[in-house]
């Protein structure tokens, strides 16, 4: 079993719980002292609740006494935690590679085109691989593996054209990768370096995205970063810096209609130093890079002002066009011998050069074609002159397409789903995060839910997230002040108090990242879980001992011990569930159960602190206290997004969850980690460019 916590944490479980076993001691000497006086039948309550705080407390401190003498292996418990993040990846990312391998569901087919790349560049190990394809053909998918993993380095280089199919490669390598790997190999895991500024380490940026979109908790991902098990697999190196424009600002295109990129690229360029310099001691860590060719190639062209940018030192896989023979066949494939697509696939079977036949030498253009015309003529393609129109016609009739395939829900209509996965698109585009901070880098790709809220406005949603939460925190205290009345000079302070602290924390900018609830979770983590809570026992005894908890209580001592251990408890229990309960590193959640389970984990903290304050102040006032934390501090991420989908009802629908599942069944959507990215990001530039 793989602890929660590291060294340090074990620390400081040991010494609450030794602070535990001398406010228990204590209490239980005072509490039998007043035995022998005979004064109360209060000191009999008092020893009972002190005895069972006292062994609770001892055992917080053995269990933490046992973490720190068993010397942990720190090799061995990597270990343990790279082979359950293994699990989990490649669970993910296979069932990502089925849905981006070009699938037809509808008629249970799967029609895959058979990509060739070649090595253009030397390697640093002897090798057979000099070009292949990715399934048929020698060498394929498994020789690339081997390949890879005889290099030096292990830095290997991915670059095609958009829509060559780079991260479909990149994940076939990488579900080889962790079929193949032996106990001590690093867990490829791939991520977006589009969502890195490079001056923060990449080990802190990986270890953000271990929490973040594979759910590790944070002393986990810190290890297994720190302890070189992370083989990052890194996409979207092109899409660090907007492209190039000129004088006034208008995007400088190319033969085929794309922007071309900026040779300035300072994120870009940064990146790599920071990649360069990414190293395992002396050693160069091992990293797997996809990017666009012509980016690849500007960022390594040199110029009298400006040096080449290069991955040192690196392998360079280059995915090839393909060929009109292979898409003739990969199209008639996929409609299924409709005559409509004869004179089509008759231009692709000369093999002459010509417009439609470049245009479609991509798998997703491929794909995108096959999908739109599926069961219509594609005559209209044959008539449009240039790249950029025929990229324009077929992203335009997607969506209409995919709906007639897969039936969305609550009656969606195309220009509906349209305008708000375009509302979406754009907001990764803005330039302001949702912590209110400015960013010059291009278009975000990764759509986390509880980082849409700045689409309703950041001070809309922020002031509205302060005046509901404070609503319901005064409806709460409500029933407490009818009645307590009339109530004393304190709680008159307390309450008029209570709603300014809420508002202001409830409409500040800046967001915890969700929480999770898993029972699993609090098994497995169950030596801090025990170790809290002997803690909030040993805090409760503290407290009792002053014997001044509420106004009123100033001379019982066995009544304030009383009160403290129930209240020590409570509060011990919500801190045993927090450390305890927030993830199960076995599995990623799906994007919308994020969400969820950060509502169950704020109910769930709530109501423990609930039940600590009505055992310290009763039952009203408990509630009422109890509600702060539980709705501020544990429900945070989920309130606010519940409140963002009540603010932007005019933009996005109010079921934003159910929306971007069927976005994701239907193919505009993939998966990585917990978020949601568009399937392509040419779909996701076309989107924002709408009027």
């Amino acid at each position: 079993m793989v602890m929660g916590g590291g060294r340090q944490e074990r620390r400081i479980w040991m010494v609450l719980g030794m602070a535990g076993v001398v406010a228990a001691l204590v209490a239980a000497g005072w509490g039998i002292r007043e035995l022998r006086r005979g004064e109360s039948i209060m000191n009999v309550v008092t020893f009972v609740f002190v005895v069972p705080g006292f062994v609770v407390a001892i055992a917080g401190l053995l269990l933490a006494r046992a973490g720190l003498g068993q010397r942990a292996d720190a090799a061995s418990l990597g270990e343990s935690a790279a082979r359950t993040l293994a699990d989990a990846v490649a669970r993910a990312e296979g069932k990502e590679l089925l849905d981006l391998q070009g699938a037809d569901l509808t008629d249970g087919d799967r029609h895959l085109i058979n990509v060739r790349f070649t090595r253009e560049t030397p390697a640093s190990a002897s090798g057979p691989l000099a070009r292949g394809q990715l399934r048929d053909g020698t060498p394929n998918i498994p020789a690339i593996a081997t390949y890879y993993s005889s290099t030096e380095a292990r830095r290997l280089v991915i670059t095609g054209e958009p829509g060559a199919g780079k991260t479909v490669l990149a994940l076939e390598l990488l579900t080889e990768l962790i079929k193949t790997r032996g106990a001590t190999d690093p867990v490829p895991v791939r991520l977006s370096l589009a969502q890195w500024d490079p001056a923060l380490p990449l080990e802190d940026f990986l270890t953000a995205h271990l929490t973040t979109s594979y759910d590790q908790p944070l002393l986990r991902a810190h290890q297994l970063v720190h302890g070189h098990w992370i083989l990052p697999v890194l996409d979207g190196l092109d899409e660090m810096d907007p492209g190039l424009t000129d004088a006034d600002g208008t995007p400088v295109r190319d033969t085929q209609g794309r922007q071309l990129p900026d040779p300035e690229a300072p994120r870009a360029r940064a990146a790599l130093k920071a990649l360069n310099a990414y190293s395992h001691g002396k050693d160069p860590a091992p990293l797997i890079l996809l990017c666009r060719t012509a980016h690849f190639q500007a960022l390594a062209a040199t110029a009298a002002s400006r040096p080449p940018a290069r991955l040192t030192p690196a392998t360079r896989i280059a995915i090839q066009p393909v060929t009109p023979a292979r898409a003739r066949a990969y199209l008639a494939a996929r409609t299924q011998g409709n005559s409509r697509w004869a004179s089509l696939l008759q231009e692709l079977r000369t093999n002459s050069p010509s417009l439609l036949a470049g245009h479609l030498s991509t798998p997703w253009r491929l794909s995108l074609a096959a999908t739109v015309y599926r069961t219509t003529d594609p005559a209209p393609l044959r008539a449009l002159s240039t790249p950029q129109e025929l990229d324009e016609h077929l992203l335009a009739l997607l969506i209409p397409a995919t709906r007639n395939l897969y039936p969305p829900p609550r009656g969606y209509q195309d220009d509906q789903i349209r305008a708000w996965l375009t509302c979406i698109a754009r907001h990764l585009n803005s330039t302001r995060l949702a912590n209110g901070s400015i960013t010059g880098a291009g278009a975000r790709t990764d759509i986390h839910l509880y980082e849409l809220w700045p689409i309703a406005g950041h001070a809309r949603v922020r002031a509205w997230d302060a005046a509901l939460t404070t609503l319901a925190i005064l409806l709460a205290c409500l029933p407490a002040i009818l009645l307590l009345w009339p109530i004393s000079m304190f709680l008159t302070a307390t309450f008029a108090i209570y709603p300014c602290i809420t508002a202001w924390i409830a409409g500040s900018q800046t967001i915890s990242l969700p929480r999770r609830w898993s029972w699993q979770a609090l098994r497995t983590n169950s030596r801090s879980s025990l170790a809290a809570l002997a803690g909030g026992l040993a805090l409760g005894l503290t407290f009792g001992l002053t014997g001044r908890l509420t106004p009123g209580l100033t001379a019982k001592l066995p009544a304030g011990l009383a009160i403290g251990l129930g209240a020590g408890l409570a509060y011990g229990l919500a801190i045993g569930l927090a450390i305890g309960a927030q993830a199960d590193p076995r599995r990623i959640a799906a994007p919308g159960e994020v969400m969820q389970e950060d509502a169950k984990f704020g109910l769930a903290v709530g109501l423990a602190l609930g039940l600590a304050g009505g055992l310290a102040f009763g039952l009203p006032l408990g509630l009422a206290f109890g509600l702060m934390p539980g709705l501020i501090v544990g429900l945070r991420s989920a309130r606010r997004y519940v409140v963002f989908l009540w603010c932007a009802r005019k933009v996005l629908p109010f079921h934003l969850t159910t929306l971007l599942a069927y976005a994701y069944r239907a193919g505009l959507l993939r998966r990585s980690g917990n978020a949601y990215q568009f399937r392509h990001r040419e779909l996701q530039h076309w989107l924002t460019a709408q009027p």
